[in-house]
């Protein structure tokens, strides 16, 4: 299988958010000296996925790619105009494909109509969502 730009990034964010889970659970524990460690460690995830949505935004035709959490803008580029929206939409998609679709771990979430494709990139505490027209095809303009 090709090397895909996007599952390198993605594979990072993954590994921040397993340091980050596991300093913030040391933090739980009262292990002593783990809540710098454990804000460190969540701040460069929340770093890396801004990095990444800044950097999709720049790619061909999206409109705009956001950062939530809970379905509150974390950060948003592109056109900001909808981003409260998206991410409303991103943790109503979230939500209902985590409990009421029969797919097993959500990864991702695909909306397509008529005039744009929604995607939703679930990363545990946050979610990185694109807004492009219909017809960009984004598995392709992700790929390098």
């Amino acid at each position: 299988m090709p090397d895909h730009w996007l599952s390198r990034r993605l594979t990072v964010l993954h590994e921040l958010l397993d340091r980050s889970e596991s300093t913030y659970n040391e933090v739980s524990a009262n292990v002593p000296g783990a809540g710098p460690e454990a804000r460190a460690a969540q701040r460069m995830f929340t770093e890396e996925a801004e990095a990444l949505a800044r950097s999709i935004s720049d790619r061909g035709r999206v409109l705009a790619c956001i950062v939530s959490h809970d379905g509150f803008v974390v950060a948003a580029f592109g056109d900001q105009q909808e981003a409260d929206t998206l991410a409303a939409a991103a943790h109503a998609g979230l939500e209902w494909a985590s409990h009421g679709a029969p797919v097993g771990v959500v990864h991702q979430v695909v909306v397509v109509g008529d005039r744009h494709k929604f995607v939703i990139l679930d990363l545990g505490t946050l979610a990185v969502s694109i807004l492009a027209p219909s017809d960009e095809n984004l598995g392709e303009l992700l790929r390098s």
